[in-house]
């Protein structure tokens, strides 16, 4: 059995524009139309067997119609044939009465939660995400969160992955999984803080490549990204002043320094957003083999991965076939208890 532990969709209503949006403002492809039925077809294809939904609340007010959407795809989805969708639910850091909601859902059989750190504007080891995983865990929820860097928010960071370790020691007993293998383009800190936390990985938007959207292939080329003519840091044009003893001050009171100045900034961005390679199949075993057997599920992100190319990439790690198929299936089907 293959299970797909982190997809996305939307309403049908609404499913076409926020694909979009959200492409466009991470400039990335989109494999799926976002719909449940796009979705279940794409992981058909794939040969996936079960497809775990993971929905993100953005305001607080959306928790209980997004749960009771959970709550009637999980039944719904008991006939199904073919490839079936399980659906988490969702909770927000400012909804009020949080415990009652995941009593709530955790009674209707939804398996799990999804947090959102950046969309939620609250830090991974905050008071308040800390009270919810406490409270999580004392109703057997499973929480998985975005972990690292996110494309779609450069020059924040609420998801560190020393946040993520505070937070997963500062609460017994939650089964806590950090998405994109424990750290969105910080994996070289994911070893060696994540791994004897009892955390787990999935495989999510973090293996192979990012397919650019069309048109945004030059964002994503690095090379082409170069500082305008005649733009000066703020230490050349001071030695250029003293050198000529004539000031190279703008009328505007240094715009070129300014230009600069944001042209580093953005540079700096462009080093962790701006680059298509995401962990290749010998860095990918690396960080499997770190953490205790049978604490990787595989996951796509979609609409943001290619399901078919993704299993692909695992099938190719240099990993034993035990391996692969934990991270295939089995512990999916351990930890969703799933039959």
């Amino acid at each position: 059995m293959i299970i797909d532990f982190h997809t996305h969709t939307f309403p049908d209503h609404m499913a076409e524009k926020t694909v979009t949006k959200l492409g466009k403002s991470c400039r990335i492809y989109a494999f799926s139309d976002g719909t449940q039925e796009g979705l279940r077809r794409n992981e058909e294809k794939a040969g996936i067997d079960l497809a775990v939904i993971q929905p993100v609340a953005t305001t607080a007010h959306a928790v209980p119609h997004i749960n009771d959407s959970a709550i009637r795809i999980n039944q719904n989805e008991k006939e199904t044939t073919g490839t079936r969708l399980l659906s988490f639910g969702c909770i927000h850091p400012e909804y009020g009465d949080y415990k009652e909601e995941l009593r709530r859902i955790a009674a209707a059989g939804v398996p799990g939660i999804k947090l959102h750190p950046y969309f939620h504007g609250c830090d991974m080891d905050d008071i308040r995400y800390l009270r919810i995983l406490d409270a999580a865990a004392e109703n057997g929820l499973i929480v998985l969160t975005h972990a690292g860097y996110d494309q779609g928010f450069p020059g924040e960071h609420n998801c560190t992955v020393p946040m993520l370790r505070k937070a997963a020691l500062s609460v017994k007993g939650i089964t806590l999984i950090a998405a994109h293998m424990g750290g969105w383009k910080e994996w070289e800190q994911v070893p060696d803080l994540l791994a004897d936390t009892g955390i787990y990985l999935d495989s999510s938007f973090a293996v192979g490549h990012i397919r650019p959207e069309e048109g945004a292939e030059a964002y994503w080329n690095t090379g082409s990204f170069k500082p305008d003519p005649g733009m000066l840091s703020c230490r050349e044009r001071e030695v250029l002043s003293k050198q000529t003893g004539e000031s190279t001050g703008d009328p505007d009171k240094g715009s070129s320094c300014k230009r600069m100045t944001g042209f580093q900034e953005e540079a700096k961005r462009r080093c962790v957003f701006g680059n298509t390679q995401l962990l290749k199949p010998e860095e990918f075993a690396v960080i499997v083999r770190a953490f205790p057997k049978g604490h990787v599920v595989f996951a796509t992100d979609s609409p943001w991965s290619d399901p078919a190319e993704s299993i692909s990439f695992i099938r190719s790690a240099p990993l034993s076939e035990e391996e692969t198929e934990d991270i295939l299936g089995r512990t999916a089907q351990k930890l969703l208890r799933y039959d």
